[in-house]
């Protein structure tokens, strides 16, 4: 007897799926302060590492950590007074991703830095318009 899988309703469907902008540096401080004030060390730990490593946030909440911390979502955006809903735990992978570009216009350090496999989507990611990228590939020896 064969076993058949029932399909899984999709944990967006019928929600409108964006990108969302990454964190300002003003709002990371703001988060930040406001984790160390609650001196909750598993989340300065996360957020810490999550801004250093740009990991993504599954990659992130699949870190082990000792048990008395368990792991769960973290709605850091709280801390900056932001309403969750509008934004994820991705946006912190984003965050320092886009501002190493905007200090050094370095798409191909970026590209290295995420681990994309290709120039053209580290610039949709970081939301260079195609001829800047261009311009950026051009100048850039790979």
């Amino acid at each position: 007897m064969l076993k058949t899988r029932t399909k899984k309703r999709a944990w967006n469907k019928d929600e409108t799926v964006r990108q969302r902008r990454p964190f300002t540096p003003r709002e990371v401080q703001v988060m930040r302060y406001a984790i160390e004030r609650e001196q909750n060390g598993r989340d300065l730990a996360l957020f810490n590492t999550a801004m250093d490593t740009m990991l993504r946030s599954s990659n992130l909440l699949a870190l082990k950590v000792p048990s008395k911390w368990r792991m769960r979502p973290i709605p850091w955006a709280r801390y900056a007074w932001l309403d969750p809903r509008d934004y994820s735990t991705h946006r912190l992978r984003r965050t320092k991703s886009s501002m190493v570009y905007e200090k050094t216009r370095n798409l191909a350090a970026c590209r290295e830095l995420l681990g994309h496999k290709s120039i053209g989507s580290t610039a949709a990611y970081l939301g260079v318009d195609q001829r800047q990228a261009l311009d950026l590939a051009k100048k850039i020896e790979v």
